[in-house]
């Protein structure tokens, strides 16, 4: 397998905002306080961690909550593992 420079640049990219994300530690000793420190609030404390939400419109005729995608994908991984 061979990784090109690009992919090599965008697997770095996700790894760095993996460790960036994880938790440092509590902020507040109140269990139900969801607020924790992480290198990134450090980095930007104003910035938002984690998904937007979501605006996905049950009523969109084109909406598929399981793209049927997801089977070709999966059987097109399992024919590249095997080889």
């Amino acid at each position: 397998m061979t990784v090109t420079d690009e992919g090599l640049q965008t697997l770095v990219a996700q790894i760095e905002g993996i460790l960036n994300t994880r938790p440092l530690l509590n902020l507040s000793p109140d269990i139900n306080d969801q607020s924790i420190l992480t290198p990134a609030s450090l980095m930007a404390p104003m910035s938002q961690i984690g998904m937007p939400p979501s605006e996905e419109d049950p009523d969109d005729p084109d909406y598929d909550p399981k793209p049927r995608g997801k089977a070709t994908l999966l059987r097109q991984w399992k024919m590249r593992e095997k080889s």
